[in-house]
């Protein structure tokens, strides 16, 4: 399965790979995913990391993962 917020009309035969597509939004006028947002700026390295790290401390033992099953 893929998930995603928007993307073109014809995403499902894109995607043959995919079992199932779920788009929101399918634009007849889709150029690319940056437009259907106000601020669609780059997440940093660092950003990632941090957000990583506080979920993982967050969930610490409570995501089932190869480690926990």
């Amino acid at each position: 399965m893929v998930a995603v917020p928007v993307g073109p009309p014809d995403i499902e035969r894109r995607m043959p790979e995919a079992d199932e597509v779920v788009c929101l939004q399918k634009p007849w006028s889709f150029r690319a995913v940056g437009a259907a947002y106000d601020d669609f700026h780059p997440t940093s390295d660092e950003d990632v990391e941090r957000v990583l790290e506080q979920a993982h401390g967050a969930g610490e033992g409570t995501t089932p993962g190869p480690e926990n099953e």
